[in-house]
């Protein structure tokens, strides 16, 4: 019998040249100019604006709970465990809304790395980054902030497997720095064969956003010379001669540069020599200087404005944000947005699994491990549904379980539909208890049947 070799034989094939990613061949596309083509990507763009303005909102309203293990024996531990986690996450120097603010970048960039800073729950203390609400000298998180995907100075990979070890950062503050993966939530929008840089939400948007934003330049440089015409300007014919003296050419420059400043934004304009006629006489005269604007009235082969939705309704297509543009122009079903938003919601779910799993392998493990916390006790931080869509398929489902009897209603599900409609918790004080119906308030069908004496 053949013996197995349990190490690895390959690699992930990654493609790097020292500490730098080499995947991406647009060039403007790689490096710092890639995350700078990002930014203006998402900076300039109404579209992929609004786009990440709608996932925000949404994922800003979705709740976040450290759920304790269900599985684990000793419940009452379990719990206690949960309830730390949540007490860790409103306990930094920022809230836990803020950091998935900060996480969210990755669907710009493709990746976010965030430094884990730790702290000893001891109290208050004038330093914010050791001031904690609690006093239980356990190990808890100080803050988990971004390190900006512009101040990367390059990546740490093992040299067998190319696994990344960690990320180099460069800053104006602190100079060069390394922050290892162990003490990182590194998040990435894919794996991709073990990138640290992930794959932006808008590759697949550039090439339609590049032409999209050129016809819009072009467009308005058109639209401007249209309203306001190309400056003419007439001149003695001895001006343009080529072998016009010093004098001369500098009256033709003085005439060039005004041509030039009727126009602040694209220096554009004719000089052509003035019209000559005949005096009484007979001589040649010509009728001196002249200036005026020339209009164009022709209509334009090309309809740019078709071209440029075109392109618009590529990006749209390529972020899932079509719905953002139904109606915009006159097209466009109710059932069509609803079929767009529902697919749309779906992709913010996805987002928001990757969050929650990043961090609980990467924060949460980690913070058991250090606590001395054994693995069966350890929580996992989920979310809530995205949206009121979410709230109502979830009350419909429970109603349908529960009216088959699949399950029984009980305190925790209570709690947990209170909590997911942000309901308020139940005051045993005030609760009612459930008493079964009467025989007269049964429904007839449900009634038993009547014994003849």
């Amino acid at each position: 019998m053949a013996r197995l070799d349990i190490n690895a034989l390959g690699a992930s094939g990654l493609r790097t040249s020292g500490a730098f990613v080499i995947e991406e061949w647009q060039p403007q596309l790689t490096g710092l100019a890639g995350i700078r083509t990002y930014r203006q990507m998402r900076d300039n763009d109404p579209l992929i604006g609004a786009a990440l303005f709608a996932i925000e909102s949404l994922i800003g309203g979705v709740e976040w709970n450290a759920e304790a293990n269900q599985t684990a024996r000793g419940a009452l531990r379990a719990q206690t465990e949960a309830d730390f986690v949540n007490g860790c996450l409103a306990d930094m120097t920022h809230t836990w809304r803020d950091h998935v603010s900060e996480a969210l970048t990755m669907l710009t960039y493709g990746w976010a790395y965030h430094e884990i800073v730790y702290k000893y729950r001891r109290g208050r203390s004038p330093d914010p980054l050791k001031s904690s609400a609690y006093s239980d000298g356990r190990l808890g998180w100080a803050e988990i902030p971004l390190r900006m995907q512009a101040s990367l100075y390059g990546w740490e990979f093992e040299p067998t497997s190319g696994r990344t070890l960690g990320m180099h950062q460069w800053t104006l503050q602190r100079g060069a720095a390394y922050i290892p993966e162990e003490k990182a939530v590194h998040y990435r929008t894919g794996y991709n064969g073990g990138n640290p840089e992930g794959r932006s939400l808008f590759r697949n948007a550039y090439r339609a956003w590049y032409y999209q934003t050129k016809l819009e330049e072009i467009e308005a440089i058109g639209v401007e010379r249209d309203l306001a015409g190309i400056p003419l300007i007439e001149v003695p014919e001895a001006l343009l001669d080529p072998a016009a003296g010093e004098n001369e050419r500098a009256l033709l420059q003085s005439f060039a540069d005004l041509g030039a400043r009727v126009r602040q934004d694209e220096q554009a304009y004719i000089i052509m020599p003035a019209e000559k006629s005949l005096d009484p006489t007979g001589k040649e005269v010509s009728s001196g200087y002249k200036f005026s604007l020339l209009g164009t009235t022709t209509r334009k082969t090309f309809d740019t404005n078709a071209i440029i939705q075109r392109h618009t309704s590529r990006i749209a297509m390529t972020i899932l944000a079509e719905f953002l543009l139904l109606g915009s122009d006159s097209s466009g079903s109710w059932a069509l947005s609803e079929d767009k938003t529902s697919l749309f919601g779906e992709a913010i779910t996805g987002v928001l699994d990757r969050i929650a799993d990043s961090f609980n392998a990467q924060a949460v493990q980690p913070l058991m491990r250090l606590n001395g916390v054994p693995e069966p006790y350890w929580p996992k931080l989920t979310h809530g549904s995205v949206g009121k869509k979410g709230l109502e398929v979830l009350s419909d489902y429970i109603q349908k379980l529960v009216s088959s009897n699949v399950i029984t209603p009980d305190d925790r599900l209570e709690a947990f539909a209170r909590s997911s409609g942000k309901l308020p918790d139940m005051d045993p004080q005030t609760a009612r208890a459930h008493v079964a119906p009467t025989l007269d308030q049964q429904p007839a069908d449900q009634k038993p049947a009547e014994t003849g004496s």
